[in-house]
Formats: C-alpha cells, structure tokens, sequence
C-alpha cells in the first residue's frame, strides 16, 4: 500500500500550502477583481466534487494520476485565490479608497481593548465613511491607540466609535535588522493605524458585537477579577492570567524575558497543552459513563463541551480555537471508531484553519503549536522506547523529558530562525515547569468552583499562589544560571529547513539504518557548515557606518568586521538596552560583539579604528563625519573643511545653506533626534536651495557599506 494513502489530508494541505505560498510572495502586488476570485475557488470546488464522483467513470485505472494532478492543481488554485482576496489592493471596499481629510469614520471594536502604561490598544472595523453628501459602506481592520488618564472610561468590545483624523499607514523598519512591525500587521489583515486623544472619538452606540464572543470575553474577564479576589496579585496575577486564561498582557517584560530564556515561554500561551491537560481531566471525570453503553455515546460529547468551555473561558484566543478544533477532531474519530491517524488529524485542522484563514500560515504560534505537536506524535515514541524505567515517578519525568525532545525537533530551528536564541537547560525547566504547570491549571479549576464555599475557597487560593510563587521562582532561577541562553543565533530561512532536514534525518537513520537518511543528514550539515563559512567570511570583510533612526537621540554605529563601536548621547549611552528595539537586529544580522558604547561629548579615543580628531569631529576607514546639534558655531576656515558626511541632530538652529557652504561636496544628513517641525523647516529650505538632504525619520537608516 501507498505510504501517502493513509494521510489523505497531508495531500490535500501540501498544495493548498503551496498555492497559499506562491500568492504570498510571487502576486503580492496583483491586482484582481474580487469575483475573480470567488470564480476561481467556486470553480475548483465543482471541479473537485466532479473528479471525485466521476472519475471512474470517465478514466482508467493507468491514468488515475491524472485525477492526483488536477486535483493538486485545483488546490494550488484555491490557495492562490483565497491568499490573493486578502491583499489591500484585492479589497475594493476596504476603507482606505474612500478615505480623506474632514470625513467621518464610522468603527466597531472588534476585540477586547488592551490597557497600556498611557493608552489603549484597541482593534477596529472601519464600517462606513461618511462626507457631507454621501456615505461609505466600507470594511477592513484599523489599529487604533487612545490615548489614556486615570479619569479615562475605556471603550468596550462591541462598542461602536466615531472619529475625523485620517488613518496613516505602520511604520517600515527604521533600521537594519529592525523586527518589520507593518508586515506583522499585515499579515493579520491589518494596512493602518491611527493615534486618538480622548476628545478626537466619541461612542455612538454598544452592544454591537458578536454577542457569543462578546459572552466569552465577559467570562474571561469575570475569571481574572475572581482570580483578583482570591488574593492574586503582582506577578502571581499576571502568569495565573497568562497560565489560566490565556490572557498575557499583564505579563511584564522581565517575565517574559526570564520564561523565554528557561525554554518554557509556551507554558503561558494558552494553546496544545493546556487543552491537552483539560482533556485528561475530562477523560478521568467522564470515564464513568464507559460502563453502561447506552450511555457511553455521551462521553465524547461531554468532553467536547468541557473543551470549548474551557475555550469559552479564554475569551476564544485563536490558539485555544486551534488546540480545542484539532482535539475535537481526534475525539470524533475515535467515537466513530475510525483508525484516525493524528498526523492526519492534524492535518485535517490545519487545512480548515488555512481555508478559513490563509494568512494563519505566517502566524509564529500557527508554525510553533502544529510543528510541536507533528515532532511529538513522529518522534516521541520511538525516543520513550529507548529506556522503559520501572519506577513510575522516574517513567513519569522519562515522559517529559521525551516529549520536550520531541517538540523540539522541529520548534527549535523555528524558535531560533524567529527569536535568534536557543534555552540551553529547556529539559530541566521543562521538567519542572509542565508538572507545576499541569497542577497549577488543576487549582485553578478547583478555585473556580469552590470560590464560593468561604474556608474552602481561601485554602485553594492560597494554595494557587504559592504553587505559581513556586514556579516563578524556578524559572527565574533556571534563566540567572550560567549558560542558560544562547543567543543572537543568525539563522536564515534556508538554514531553518536545512536544519530541520538534518534533524529529521539523523533520527531515523537511527532508527531505520537506511543508508540514504544518511546521506540526506550528511549533505544537509554539509550545507549548513558551507553557509555559516561563508557567512564567517562576509562578517570578517564587512565595514559599514549605519546612522540610526531613534527617536530623540543621535546614533552612529562604527562596524569594522565584529567589531561594533556606537557613539550616541550620554542620556542613550548610559543605557543603551533603551535602543535595544532599534539595535539588536543588526547586532544579529551582521554577526556582532556587543557594542562598544562612546559618548559625542568625548575628547579622546582608545579604539584602532575610530579617533576623534576635533570636537565633533569623526574619523573613520578614511571617511569623516561631523556632527551639528543644537546651536552649532561651524568652523572658521570657512568652505576648507573636507567631510563625508554631516549629520545634523538635536534641533539645528544653523542654516542649512551655511553648512552646505562649510562642508562642500559632503552628503547632509538629518536624524530622528530633531523634532517634525526642525526637519521640516531643513526640508523646506534644502529643497529652496538645490541641496539633497537624506531625512532618517522619512526614509529610515543611512547604511554607508565601506566595502562596496
């Protein structure tokens, strides 16, 4: 029998994936009319359904592999049609064709608002734009931040506002190797955002909203403020908040930095694991209803329904829906008493997910839940048959520890590709955090029903708090460890699916002995050492001077093979993870030391290859820099000084004529650290007087590549 038959749906979902792929990153600036799309996929559909009934009619059994082919095509087709209708320029009615000054927009809040240190962030609908004659029917996500005060009264999910200030589209990367914000968006549907104060919106109406979500939303919030009253509070609140209820805001960024760093961040986003966990409680709770049969056809429906509840209490968080819809399938398949294969299940999940929402395919926790669970369900077994120990408690820690490896076989090169770092104690963390973590989901349950029974539900909840007090501390232990991260890990994409290859490979070569996985991991490790010589190389010969894009404070990084010297202000330099967001990506990309940080303000130098020469004054591999801010006095030896560049910051007050006149031939430049007003008066008066000035805020980073 044909390996592929028992996986019909990883058939059917490699095509989709591949259609959804090609539109992707082959069509995304195509235009086409949306009820060509809707033909193309309707079309696919008859086309299938007919193939499917028709074909034994019509085609012989040696060319059946015709049917295989059209239906792959079909597929592809589908893929490329359904990925194409979520493009900006494919959504006709989207709001941003009818936009303009002085119009009125008219938006529903389409998710719960999101509370910040001095905002909200809060995702709208834009549904109607209306002028003084005419109104809009529109559509299409808007993200929107309030900002906020201690009198302020937040919007609610379902409420629906009214604004006049012209939405404005995501900032681009401002600098090499910057996390690229807009194409996140994007990739949830979302081209445009806006910033209000209190008095640019007013609340039209409420209640407006799906009102099945809008009941979830309410009961999660009901859970957080019953967590709230029970005593929780700091961090405690905020990982019982993540743990419990799929909600993570509250998490600080020292948390999630330290549970990133001990390899267990997974445990607080609601998702595989968690449902898993209520599904074994309700397996263990209903297992009575097996022993008489005509009960039994409830068993499977109860425990679908403990499930969504428990989704239910989520707020119907996307990975919540995806965990919940895959067990969903597996427990109809086993009531059905259907051999149901799980990679096929899962498959199965993925390919409606992916119908419903093609753009899930670029989802970082989409790519992490389902590649989790696929290492888990291919790899799992073979590694738990390796030691078989007697003792149930070392067997149980024997689980963990295989399922960890497991999972990590295809999340790790993911994890890596995405976040460039790598737990190197995550089996330890991991051993201690699932147990706590299983435990901890457990109370928490228990608090919930017994919150009302006044003794009862006070011991369970000291009981909660201690049990995450525990966890907490454990993990911030695990992450202080020497060691414990390897970080700014460079890996492309090729190099995550080389890697990923290799792994593979080497496992079941290991298992099988066949002599060709051999060859495949050789050759994929061949590959991955070629990459990382040639990138070695390419890092040895680079020299480059970057000026920044940052708000508020000049920054120019000096780049001579690793070596990293960043000159900036000494408010920035006394602090330079204030700049992290901004520099981190290109300490990474280039593969560099961490930066040696000098202030403007210094006279003399130590390094070999920058000195400074006179104040504000800059030398470096031959070409020279000045720096202006502020109220300058340019040099008196007027049009004789020879730089390459001339970097204006801190709100020049010299003319721009006059400096072009100082420095002739050198090329001028305008940083973020000058305000809009300051850039747009050196503008104005660049443009009047024939001169190029490069805008750092408009255009993003200036990369001065020294090696050509």
């Amino acid at each position: 029998m044909n390996v592929w038959s028992r996986f019909p749906f990883v058939r059917l979902l490699v095509p989709l994936i591949a259609g959804i792929l090609l539109s992707y990153y082959c069509c995304v600036y195509v235009a086409i009319p949306i009820w060509i799309l809707y033909i193309i996929t309707i079309s696919g559909v008859i086309f299938l359904l007919l193939l499917h009934f028709g074909s034994n009619k019509v085609i012989s059994y040696k060319v059946r592999w015709i049917n295989g082919m059209a239906l792959n095509g079909i597929l592809v087709i589908i893929g490329w049609a359904i990925t194409s209708s979520t493009f900006l320029q494919n959504q006709p009615h989207h709001f941003s064709a009818y936009q303009g000054d002085g119009k009125a927009y008219i938006a529903r809040i389409i998710e719960q608002p999101i509370a910040r240190q001095r905002s909200i962030k809060v995702l709208l609908t834009v549904t109607e734009i209306r002028d003084s004659t005419t109104t809009y029917a529109t559509e299409g996500k808007l993200l929107c931040y309030i900002k906020t005060d201690s009198l302020f009264v937040p919007p609610k999910y379902g409420d629906v506002i009214v604004f006049h200030k012209k939405p404005g589209l995501p900032e681009k990367p401002g600098n090499p190797g910057e996390f690229n914000y807009a194409a996140y968006l994007a990739n949830q549907g979302i081209f445009h955002t806006i910033y209000l104060n209190q008095d640019d919106f007013r609340v039209l109406s409420t209640g407006k909203g799906n009102p099945f979500k809008s009941f979830a939303l309410n009961t999660r919030t009901g859970f957080l403020n019953l967590l709230a009253e029970n005593g929780l509070t700091g961090k405690e609140l905020s990982v019982a908040a993540a743990l419990l209820a799929g909600f993570d805001d509250q998490l600080d960024a020292d948390q999630r930095r330290e549970y990133a760093g001990a390899g267990v961040i997974h445990i607080l986003c609601v998702s595989g694991l968690h449902v898993g966990v209520i599904f074994l409680l309700a397996e263990f709770a209903f297992s009575f209803l097996r022993r008489r049969k005509y009960l039994a056809v409830f068993k499977p429906v109860m425990i679908i329904l403990v499930i969504w509840i428990y989704a239910l209490i989520t707020g119907m968080a996307p990975p919540v829906l995806r965990a919940s819809l895959m067990f969903t399938l597996i427990i109809i398949g086993k009531a059905a008493q259907r051999q149901s294969n799980t990679f096929n299940t899962l498959a199965l999940a993925a390919f409606i997910l992916l119908i419903l929402d093609p753009r899930l395919l670029f989802n970082v926790g989409f790519q992490l839940s389902f590649s989790a669970v696929a290492g888990i369900v291919a790899f799992q077994p073979s590694i738990r048959k390796l030691w078989q120990p007697v003792n149930p408690v070392i067997r149980y820690m024997w689980e963990l520890v295989t399922v960890s490896l497991a999972a990590q076989v295809f999340t790790a090169p993911l994890a890596v590709g995405y976040f460039h770092q790598f737990p190197d104690y995550f089996i330890i963390s991991n051993l201690i955090a699932i147990p706590l973590s299983g435990i901890i989901i457990y109370t928490g349950l228990l608090m919930l029903f017994t919150s009302f029974i006044p003794f009862a539900g006070h011991i369970i909840s000291l009981i909660l708090i201690y049990e995450l007090k525990l966890l907490n501390a454990s993990v911030s232990y695990i992450e202080h460890l020497p060691g414990a991260v390897w970080d700014n890990i460079h890996l492309p994409g090729f190099g995550v699916i080389l890697l990923i290859i290799s792994m593979v490979s080497l496992f079941y070569w290991i298992a099988s002995s066949r002599k060709v996985l051999l060859y495949v991991f050789l050759a994929s490790v061949l590959f991955l050492v070629l990459g990382g010589v040639m990138r070695s190389y390419e890092i040895s010969r680079q020299q480059m001077i970057v000026f920044h894009k940052v708000n508020r404070h000049p920054v120019i990084s000096f780049i001579n093979g690793k070596d990293h010297i960043v000159l900036t202000d000494s408010i920035l330099g006394t602090d330079l993870s204030k700049a992290g967001y901004q520099l981190d990506g290109l300490k990474v990309m280039a593969g560099l030391d961490d930066p040696k940080v000098r202030f403007i303000s210094e006279v003399n130098s130590t390094e070999k290859y920058w000195e400074r020469t006179l104040p504000e004054f800059f030398s470096f591999q031959g070409k020279r820099v000045v720096i202006l801010s502020g109220r300058c006095r340019l040099p008196e030896n007027g049009d004789n000084v020879k730089v390459d560049y001339v970097l204006l910051c801190n709100n020049v007050r010299t003319p721009i004529d006059q400096i072009a006149g100082c420095f002739p031939g050198a090329s001028l430049i305008v940083d973020a650290s000058n305000s809009q007003k300051t850039i747009d008066r050196m503008a104005k008066s660049a443009d009047e007087s024939g001169l190029t000035l490069y805008n750092i805020r408009k255009s993003g980073a200036l990369v001065v590549n020294l090696k050509g």
